[in-house]
């Protein structure tokens, strides 16, 4: 138990010293040596903390940020669970069932179909889901998430507009 009250007591005092040089034991300010050591804050406790600027502004820091769309396919007489998470520079990222994970960059033109089909979609208006009551036996399900919106479909009812999306996807 002593033990740890002396190593409480050498972090406390430790934590107190601010980095500056050590005060004599004779200094007319400095406590006696028996006095209880009382840290002295630094700053206010209400001063706002800021957060570090990214060092490239245009770069966003939230991965969440850079996301320009994300699809999932899954189901089929295979089991197929394929997804590609596309960023708004083209780079992106491939799962394929058990298959490793793929990194690529789409070609310039490629992004372009891409960023026109999601821009003529209007996404954000298209139905959220678009399936049949009952289940496809063996049918796929496509999933594609772009600014926040989910689009689902099972390919029974049809969207142009969503199709046009998923065609210019680097799935797998």
């Amino acid at each position: 138990m002593a033990g740890g009250l002396l190593v409480a007591a050498t972090l406390l005092v430790a934590g107190c010293g601010g980095g500056g040089t050590r005060e004599s034991a004779t200094d007319s300010n400095s406590p006696p040596q028996n006095a209880p050591a009382t840290p002295t804050p630094t700053s206010s406790p209400s001063a706002p903390t800021r957060s570090p600027e990214p060092t490239n502004p245009a770069e966003p820091t939230n991965p969440a940020d850079r996301r320009l769309v994300t699809a999932t396919v899954s189901g089929g007489i295979d089991g197929r669970h394929q997804s590609v998470l596309v960023n708004a520079d083209g780079s992106y990222t491939t799962l394929s069932g058990a298959k490793p994970v793929g990194r690529d960059k789409m070609k310039p033109d490629e992004l372009t179909k891409l960023r026109k089909a999601l821009a003529e979609s209007d996404f954000t208006k298209l139905p959220r889901i678009n399936m049949r009551s009952q289940p496809i036996p063996d049918g796929l399900t496509t999933a594609v998430v772009h600014q926040g919106h989910e689009v689902v479909t099972d390919g029974s009812k049809p969207v142009p507009a969503l199709d046009r999306i998923v065609a210019a996807l680097p799935l797998p």
